[in-house]
């Protein structure tokens, strides 16, 4: 669609520009446009908005008045001059004006296309949609493990399929968590999204990047506008079953020279485990090879103080992260601390 200063036909969608803003309208007549409130000027701020028809130099404001050149796409959808005008006097006397939602360009649109659009709303919709966006949402396990709750039907044959009763617990509750962050963060129904498996088992879709991890107490789906990566670990869990010749010798056959270096307990390599596999989530494919995955620096741990765990999350957005506990169907924010690489953390 073009705007050009041209002269007006029946049946026309025209706006006019008033300072940082426009005002549109269908125009019938030199006598005749109508419009969904009137002018966004001083001089008519206490009148009703309802639509309603003036003359054109009413709704021009002492502006110049600017006519839709659509494309060909756009001529396929639109209505006759006739159903267009017929469709703008059928609204009059109507209210409900929204400055965002329902406006005058609503109103044009709706009445020349048969769907209400705005300009406006859709950029400010599309910068906000494209703002970095990184969230994270845990579940606790144990009470999020029927499949009959996913949505998507090729996720609940892959779980039903699985034989660990355990890892097919912990996958319907992260799969959980993602259906509702997906929605949550993104705004997408999990219905009308396309899910793949490669042949590694890992799962994606075209329109969100996230990514699954559980450790058996809990699940996590990270949701994110770009690619991303995650990893959950318990630190008092782990310390407990694993004794310092136990870590050394894990550090030894899954940690670089230099990681090794970083490496002062078992609380330390763990921060270094999941940070490496938060980076292979995010852009590694194939099988976990923890030797060929070096860590990213764009990968960062978080403690979890309320719920004692170590999150590892890698991505573009990784500055941007929220984390939610979801509990009775609502997402509640906890706090997520980012660990320096020298600092010691109590969970």
């Amino acid at each position: 669609m073009r705007w050009l200063a041209q002269s007006c036909s029946f049946g026309d969608l025209i706006r006019v520009r008033l300072g940082a803003v426009c005002h549109y309208g269908i125009f019938a007549s030199e006598d005749e446009v109508l419009q969904f409130a009137l002018p966004p000027i001083a001089a008519y701020a206490d009148r009703e908005k309802t639509v309603c028809a003036t003359d054109i130099e009413t709704f021009a404001c002492g502006q110049i008045v600017e006519t839709a050149v659509l494309d060909a796409k756009e001529k396929k959808k639109r209505r006759s001059p006739e159903q267009t005008v017929a469709a703008a006097r059928a609204r009059l006397g109507e209210g409900g004006y929204d400055l965002i939602h329902n406006n005058c360009e609503h109103f044009a649109t709706a009445c020349i296309f048969g769907e209400a659009r705005c300009a406006e709303e859709e950029e400010a919709r599309r910068r906000w949609r494209s703002r970095p966006i990184l969230n994270v949402y845990l579940l606790r396990v144990a009470e999020n493990t029927d499949p009959e709750r996913i949505v998507s039907s090729a996720r609940r044959k892959a779980l039903r399929g699985r034989k660990n009763p355990g890892l097919a617990a912990e996958g319907t509750a992260a799969w959980i968590a993602l259906e509702y962050g997906l929605t949550h963060a993104l705004g997408l129904d999990p219905a009308g999204l396309r899910f793949h498996c490669d042949r590694f088992g890992k799962w994606s879709c075209r329109e969100a990047g996230f990514s699954l991890t559980h450790n058996g107490v809990y699940a996590a789906a990270a949701v994110s506008n770009a690619p991303v990566g995650v990893d959950l670990e318990d630190p008092a869990a782990f310390a407990a079953k694993h004794g310092p010749e136990t870590v050394a010798a894990m550090a030894d056959r899954a940690l670089l020279p230099e990681e090794r270096s970083a490496v002062r307990g078992a609380e330390t390599f763990l921060r270094m485990w999941t940070r490496k596999e938060s980076t292979f989530k995010c852009s590694g494919s194939g099988h976990f090879q923890p030797l060929a995955v070096p860590v990213s620096a764009s990968s960062q741990c978080y403690a979890l103080p309320s719920e004692g765990l170590l999150l590892a999350v890698c991505g573009a957005n990784s500055a941007a992260l929220r984390v939610f506990l979801l509990e009775d169907g609502a997402a509640r924010p906890i706090a997520a601390r980012l660990l320096r690489e020298d600092e010691p953390c109590v969970y």
